[in-house]
């Protein structure tokens, strides 16, 4: 017994093949291309910046790759998730998006030897991704915990030649259970002072004791870059002395420095508010 088609659902089946057999070609043609489409340059010594170059992974367009430019030189196509990190020549660099084999969108980056640039490519709904810089802010906090540290151990981790405070990632430091002497206070405020050119959105936090009593001292910068400073549990001699301990920090970056010590065993605070003191 033979069945009878409709007229109107023979076509509508081979619509529905048709445009499987385009999603699926689409698919093998747009998702083919992934990692490094050439071998990295070879650049002299001491010439290179390192770029790295993340996709979003997401689900709108997984299918299909982002292919990444240098100069216009195809080098790498990444699928969602994906992270590529590349030499580049240092020198003004155009860093950029190819787009059904036209560029489409870009950043102009001057790229200095030694550093390391980051770079995140995203979907979007018009079709072509987009590419953006990402800077330290964007990225998670280096997370640093040191316990019974030594101001030496806190110059090695901030100040060396990789320290944190040179770096260009943001962090949080915080060394513990320090053992230290009145004659270290000094050093303490050292520290902080030297750690206030930190990325932008980093915090340091020292903390232990000073001949027995236990001290903190604190240095937080905003993601706008202001800085706010705090030193707990130190023993002065005399109010001017308070005073000149917390001067170094009378600066147009910080936004507030407090000092909360103790003269005689009588308990006072400094405040300065970007260059307005206020005793209690």
């Amino acid at each position: 017994m033979l069945r009878r088609v409709s007229p109107l659902r023979r076509p509508l089946s081979r619509m529905r093949r048709d445009l499987m057999g385009f999603v699926v070609l689409s698919a093998l043609l747009g998702g083919c291309a992934r990692g490094l489409l050439q071998p990295p340059s070879t650049i002299p010594e001491g010439e290179a910046a390192l770029v790295t170059i993340t996709r979003e992974s997401t689900m709108l367009g997984a299918a299909l790759s982002h292919t990444v430019a240098v100069d216009g030189q195809e080098v790498v196509a990444l699928r969602a998730g994906d992270q590529y990190t590349i030499p580049v020549a240092a020198g003004w660099r155009t860093i950029g998006i190819i787009c059904g084999g036209m560029a489409a969108g870009s950043l102009r980056e001057r790229l200095e030897a030694g550093k390391q640039y980051y770079f995140r490519t995203s979907p979007t709904g018009g079709g072509c991704p987009a590419i953006r810089k990402v800077t330290g802010t964007d990225l998670p906090p280096i997370e640093l915990t040191l316990n019974y540290a030594t101001p030496a151990d806190v110059e090695s981790k901030l100040f060396g030649d990789s320290g944190l405070v040179r770096g260009s990632r943001r962090f949080h430091a915080e060394f513990e259970r320090m053992v230290l002497t009145s004659n270290d206070a000094g050093r303490l405020r050292t520290l902080i002072k030297e750690a206030l050119p930190s990325p932008a959105g980093s915090e340091l936090k020292l903390q232990g004791t000073i001949n027995g009593t236990k001290f903190v001292a604190k240095m937080k910068k905003d993601k706008a870059g202001w800085v706010y400073v705090k030193f707990e549990g130190l023993t002065f001699q005399s109010k001017p002395e308070m005073e000149e301990f917390l001067a170094p920090f009378s600066t147009e970056d910080v936004e507030e420095a407090k000092l909360e010590g103790s003269i005689a065993g009588r308990r006072l605070e400094i405040k300065h508010e970007r260059g307005v003191t206020h005793p209690r």
